[in-house]
Protein backbone atom coordinates (compact mmCIF):
# COMPACT_ATOMS: atom_id res chain seq x y z
CA UNK A 1 0.00 0.00 0.00
CA UNK A 2 1.44 3.22 -0.69
CA UNK A 3 1.31 6.16 1.35
CA UNK A 4 1.40 9.51 0.35
CA UNK A 5 4.66 11.52 1.55
CA UNK A 6 3.37 15.04 3.33
CA UNK A 7 6.48 17.04 2.57
CA UNK A 8 5.05 20.29 4.41
CA UNK A 9 4.85 18.07 7.48
CA UNK A 10 8.44 17.29 7.12
CA UNK A 11 9.49 20.62 6.19
CA UNK A 12 8.23 21.48 9.70
CA UNK A 13 10.88 19.56 10.91
CA UNK A 14 13.87 20.97 9.65
CA UNK A 15 14.37 25.02 11.01
CA UNK A 16 16.57 26.03 8.10
CA UNK A 17 13.15 25.04 5.45
CA UNK A 18 11.55 28.00 7.11
CA UNK A 19 13.77 30.69 5.60
CA UNK A 20 12.55 32.80 3.41
CA UNK A 21 14.36 34.91 0.56
CA UNK A 22 12.42 37.76 -1.01
CA UNK A 23 9.26 35.78 0.25
CA UNK A 24 10.01 32.29 -1.22
CA UNK A 25 10.74 29.23 0.87
CA UNK A 26 14.17 28.37 0.31
CA UNK A 27 15.01 24.99 -1.15
CA UNK A 28 18.80 23.32 -0.68
CA UNK A 29 19.97 20.78 -2.99
CA UNK A 30 22.80 19.99 -0.10
CA UNK A 31 24.53 16.43 -0.29
CA UNK A 32 25.24 14.37 3.29
CA UNK A 33 27.86 16.43 4.16
CA UNK A 34 26.12 19.48 4.36
CA UNK A 35 22.79 18.82 4.67
CA UNK A 36 19.92 20.41 6.92
CA UNK A 37 19.54 18.88 10.22
CA UNK A 38 15.96 18.17 11.62
CA UNK A 39 15.24 19.88 15.05
CA UNK A 40 15.55 16.56 17.03
CA UNK A 41 19.23 16.42 15.93
CA UNK A 42 19.58 20.07 17.11
CA UNK A 43 18.18 19.33 20.48
CA UNK A 44 20.00 16.17 20.97
CA UNK A 45 22.93 17.90 20.23
CA UNK A 46 22.60 20.92 22.05
CA UNK A 47 22.18 19.05 24.94
CA UNK A 48 25.09 16.88 24.61
CA UNK A 49 27.07 19.73 23.94
CA UNK A 50 25.88 21.80 27.02
CA UNK A 51 25.65 18.92 29.23
CA UNK A 52 28.37 15.92 28.86
CA UNK A 53 30.62 16.94 26.56
CA UNK A 54 33.24 15.08 27.41
CA UNK A 55 36.97 13.53 26.12
CA UNK A 56 36.58 9.56 26.16
CA UNK A 57 38.33 7.23 28.86
CA UNK A 58 37.86 9.46 31.98
CA UNK A 59 36.77 8.60 35.42
CA UNK A 60 34.77 11.51 35.48
CA UNK A 61 31.00 11.49 34.64
CA UNK A 62 30.69 13.66 31.61
CA UNK A 63 33.61 11.58 30.14
CA UNK A 64 30.81 8.04 31.09
CA UNK A 65 27.70 10.08 29.53
CA UNK A 66 30.17 10.45 26.28
CA UNK A 67 31.11 6.71 26.38
CA UNK A 68 27.38 5.57 26.79
CA UNK A 69 26.19 8.60 23.71
CA UNK A 70 28.80 7.20 21.26
CA UNK A 71 28.04 3.30 22.22
CA UNK A 72 24.49 4.33 22.07
CA UNK A 73 25.24 5.81 18.48
CA UNK A 74 26.35 2.79 17.20
CA UNK A 75 23.56 0.67 18.00
CA UNK A 76 21.31 2.56 16.13
CA UNK A 77 23.52 3.08 13.30
CA UNK A 78 23.96 -0.86 13.65
CA UNK A 79 20.24 -1.63 13.60
CA UNK A 80 19.59 0.69 11.10
CA UNK A 81 21.88 -1.16 8.53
Amino acid sequence: MQQDLDVQSLRKKFPALSRKQQGREIIFFDGPGGTQAPQAVLDAMSNYLAQSNSNLGGAYITSQETVNVLVEARQAAAEFF
